[in-house]
């Protein structure tokens, strides 16, 4: 994983609410303890990394590129 996977990565968990993000262990014990006992935390994490799932990378919100790609068409600009 290069620098730019990893830059889209963290703007990507900033953005969406999919995630959290820690530097230092002592960042990550927090961050993880948090989850363990936050249930609703939990729950709106779920639902937010399902909801950025199902609008990037699921078979419906890809179809178009990839029907275009089979069929030899260019996708819409």
């Amino acid at each position: 994983m290069d620098l730019n996977e990893i830059k889209r990565l963290i703007q990507l968990v900033q953005k969406s609410g999919i995630g959290e993000l820690a530097s230092t262990t002592e960042e990550w014990v927090a961050s993880l303890s948090g989850l363990l006992t936050d249930v609703e935390r939990r729950r709106r994490l779920g639902e937010a990394g399902r909801k950025v799932v199902e609008q990037r990378y699921s078979v419906a919100a890809n179809w178009p590129t990839w029907r275009d790609a089979v069929l030899g068409m260019s996708p819409p600009v």
